[in-house]
């Protein structure tokens, strides 16, 4: 194989440091904190400048972005920003008034993935997540799936409001979070010679541990440790008269 074409491969597999989310397989181009970064400042008229060179870094190595890079990033780029738990209602109205949000989702291996929520559909019960590199098609993850995945996730939101920068309150257990692909998946990269990310991802899910069901009611569990039932004393009289006739008869 060409030299030149193994260290592209290597090059990608690196930046594509973010948790596809769910059975769909949205674009990646890189981190996905870095592309919901990008969507969100281009949508506002602004560049990440060098706010964005910081978050590439991350994404190569060590392949997670954290929150408060992400938070000092859009504040460069002269936005004020917060970080916390979020109710959807909040969240809609956000969207709605032009200011979408950054969410964390957790995914099915374990991981995490940060997508940008748009919109809200009520009648159609989905939200609208921007996800991929500026450009890219945005796509409707079912209500319910969404609200699964955030609540995982703590609803970790993201909100970036344009304008000079005000110090906002952000929940600092939120803001030390970071967005990636579980240990599983990072660990079977580096020992599965020949696989890709998508299929050590497919991997990981197929092993995460299924809950243990609990054990079915024992029907016998109130009934008195050493006493036999009374239909067990009548049976043992009849079989003790029958034997004693037989012997005697």
């Amino acid at each position: 194989m060409n030299t030149s074409c193994v260290w592209l491969a290597a090059a990608a597999a690196c930046l594509q440091g973010c948790a596809a989310f769910g059975p769909r397989n949205l674009p990646q181009a890189g981190s996905c904190g870095l592309d919901a970064a990008e969507r969100l400042s281009a949508l506002h008229g602004r560049s990440l400048g060098a706010g964005r060179r910081e978050l590439a870094a991350q994404a190569a190595s060590p392949g997670r972005i954290s929150a408060a890079s992400l938070s000092a990033a859009l504040e460069g780029a002269g936005f004020s920003v917060s970080v916390r738990s979020a109710e959807l209602r909040e969240l809609c109205g956000l969207a709605s008034k032009g200011l979408p949000a950054i969410v964390m989702l957790s995914t099915p291996e374990g991981g995490s993935h940060y997508a940008l929520a748009s919109a809200c559909d009520a009648a159609g019960r989905s939200v609208t997540l921007e996800d991929g590199p500026p450009g890219s098609a945005p796509a409707a993850m079912p209500l319910e799936e969404f609200l699964s995945a955030w609540e995982d996730a703590d609803r970790f939101t993201l909100i970036a409001r344009p304008g000079p920068a005000v110090a906002a309150a952000s929940d600092p257990a939120l803001l030390s979070r970071s967005a990636g692909d579980s240990d599983c998946v990072t660990t079977c990269l580096r020992s599965r010679v020949g696989f890709r990310t998508q299929e050590c991802r497919t991997v990981c899910r197929e092993d995460t541990p299924v809950r243990a069901q609990a054990p079915a009611p024992d029907s016998h569990a109130d009934r008195p440790r050493g006493k036999l039932p009374a239909k067990g004393i009548a049976a043992l009289l009849l079989f003790t008269l029958g034997m004693t006739l037989w012997i005697f008869l």
